[in-house]
């Protein structure tokens, strides 16, 4: 099943979050410390629901493509995939212009 709109902004989002945390220590295992499966899991109850963990964790790995792309980090963990639809290349790419406006 494709992958629509608001789950490919959905997506883009997560990993922003996810991204954030682990650029400031706080992505992992320990105390005070947020972990990737945490968060899949309440995207899962939110806007990914229709979506199994193995296919929400496939599309984190072509969102770090997106962002190797642009020259921006990716999550540790997540190894870009680059075989991303178009629909999500242009999610990453509204997320950014937004993020710069």
């Amino acid at each position: 099943m494709n992958w629509n709109e608001s789950e490919e902004s959905a997506i883009v989002k997560l990993y922003n979050v996810m991204a954030a945390l682990d650029a400031s220590g706080m992505l992992g295992r320990g105390k005070e410390k947020t972990t990737k499966a945490e968060l899949i899991r309440n995207a899962q109850a939110g806007a990914l629901a229709s979506r199994s963990r193995p296919s929400v964790e496939a599309k984190l790995m072509n969102v770090s493509y997106c962002r190797q792309r642009a020259g921006l980090s990716v999550v540790t963990g997540y190894k870009p995939l680059s075989n991303c639809s178009n629909g999500l290349l242009a999610a990453f790419d509204l997320d950014r212009e937004k993020s710069t406006n």
